[in-house]
């Protein structure tokens, strides 16, 4: 609906529509954020790897296609103000694409574990894991005492043993079936009645299995700013937000020609897509940190080469260059700051809330004040707030601790 709105342009509707989709935004961003981490806690419990530990490659592959949408979106429009397309032309070219886009979602099927529920169990059995040892095996279960004449043997539910009587077990009219073992967020009604035989009477029942979503607390994230790992790692969610501002909505005006503007912009979405799959799949082995200090020094270098150095429209070449360094930057804060919020916080859905909040109030900032001040103070402001952030960042010894790569089990 935003950029159908742009086709014929009419304030009320653009800017109607431009707040149902920051509505829409924040609850894809939220289930973003929570889904990847499932997905990542998921795979490395399978695989039996530390809890947390792949969470860098998994937002480096969500990242790799999402900015790849930067690259082929801002190269097509390159392509169209090329061949001396309207505006209109390219809003609706780009419309038809979202349309498509949107219905996708008609497509997407619940997981076959019925969602996002069991997450909590996943934790919990990490938390085992790890204080029993790396080395004990998820399937070994001691058996408990037999009685005399019976064999039980384990058969795993979940992921609990549940033992049966095999001697029971052959004869289906004396079976007793055991409730089942239930995830959290999930309540068993049981419902029994007795079955008369000429030999014996035997007791049946039936379970059923109703999934309750987990309860949410709307205040919880707000309780959440008290604490100080919150406090410290929004400072460069903030300073995400600003450069996400500066990236599309003020470097771009430094170019005159649209298409040379678009084929820029082009750039910096390849280098993004490419360094965030890179970047993701390799800080879960040299560390979190590391590849922010590259992000970092990348965002650096730019500000302080367009502070000192307006280059000419001729010099193309050199904004080219600004974009690729932006690229490596923002891929960078990306894929780290998405892998940081649950391995400091946690995994609730309040915790990505909150990062989606810093971050995005900054970004509206970023754009509210583009009009009212020079480029000079911004390009200071963005250099200040990305120092003070990056000193708070690296002086904590709890991120420090979160962002160190995880190699065993109890590290």
């Amino acid at each position: 609906m935003f950029v159908a709105s742009n086709i014929v342009l009419y304030p009320p509707i653009l800017y109607t529509t431009s707040a149902i989709e920051g509505v829409g935004a924040a609850m894809l961003w939220v289930g973003e954020g929570t889904f990847i981490t499932y997905c990542a806690n998921v795979y490395e419990r399978h695989f039996h790897f530390p809890l947390n530990s792949k969470l860098g490659y998994f937002n480096g592959i969500f990242w790799l296609f999402f900015q790849g949408n930067q690259f082929i979106g801002n190269l097509l429009c390159a392509l169209l103000f090329q061949f001396n397309s309207s505006n209109r032309v390219v809003y609706i070219v780009l419309s038809a694409i979202c349309l498509i886009g949107c219905l996708c979602f008609l497509f997407i099927r619940l997981s076959p574990n019925n969602g996002m529920h069991e997450q909590q169990n996943v934790n919990d059995d990490f938390e085992n894991e790890e204080t029993k040892g790396s080395e004990k095996k998820n399937n070994s279960y001691d058996e408990p005492s037999l009685s005399e004449g019976a064999k039980q043997t384990p058969t795993k539910r979940g992921d609990e043993p549940v033992f049966h009587n095999a001697k029971t077990k052959q004869n289906s009219a004396q079976q007793t079936k055991e409730p089942l073992l239930l995830n959290k967020g999930e309540q068993s009604i049981t419902a029994s009645g007795s079955t008369v035989s000429s030999a014996i009477t035997s007791t049946t029942s039936t379970t059923v299995t109703i999934n309750t979503p987990p309860s949410v607390d709307p205040l919880a994230a707000v309780r959440m700013w008290t604490d100080s790992k919150l406090q410290v790692i929004a400072l460069i969610t903030i300073y995400s937000g600003l450069s996400q501002a500066f990236e599309y909505g003020e470097f771009p005006t430094y170019i005159d020609d649209n298409s040379r503007k678009f084929f820029s912009m082009a750039i910096f979405g390849f280098v993004d897509s490419l360094f965030s799959w890179w970047f993701g799949k390799i800080s879960d082995k040299v560390g979190r940190l590391e590849i922010l200090a590259v992000a970092i020094l990348c965002h650096g270098f730019a500000y302080v080469y367009l502070f000192w150095y307006d280059p000419k429209q001729s010099e193309i070449y050199l904004y080219f260059i600004v974009a690729v360094f932006l690229g490596i930057g923002d891929a960078g804060l990306n894929t780290q700051i998405s892998a940081l919020y649950p391995s400091l916080l946690n995994d609730k859905t309040e915790t990505f809330a909150n990062f989606k909040f810093f971050q995005s109030f900054a970004t509206a900032w970023g754009f509210m004040w583009h009009s009212y001040v020079g480029r000079h103070v911004k390009l200071v402001t963005y250099f200040g707030v990305l120092a003070f952030a990056t000193l708070v960042l690296f002086s904590s010894s709890e991120v420090r601790k979160a962002s160190k790569a995880k190699t065993t089990m109890n590290s």
